[in-house]
């Protein structure tokens, strides 16, 4: 980021909640929010859900980059679960 708050301040969750709540809107896969981590996630039944899935990525890398937050590739990590055996 390119401006912050002094680390151990009371005030610095609060704005950095603030800042981020409102990186769930127009996302139709679910996301979830751990300080400063993010998951997004969609159960995949057909091909139409890898394309929302794929866009809701999009819409999130663009809202990274319209709120000039960096993001680490190294970091993210991809993984699918499945019944079959």
């Amino acid at each position: 980021m390119t401006s912050d708050v002094s680390q151990g301040s009371v005030l610095g969750p609060i704005l950095f909640l603030d800042y981020v709540n409102d990186i769930c809107r127009n996302m139709e896969s679910k996301i979830r929010l751990f300080a400063d981590d993010r998951v997004i996630y969609r159960k995949i039944l057909n091909i139409k859900d890898v394309g929302i899935l794929q866009t809701n990525l999009d819409r999130l890398g663009d809202w990274e980059e319209g709120n000039e937050v960096k993001i680490n590739p190294n970091k993210h990590k991809s993984l699918s679960f499945t019944t079959a055996r």
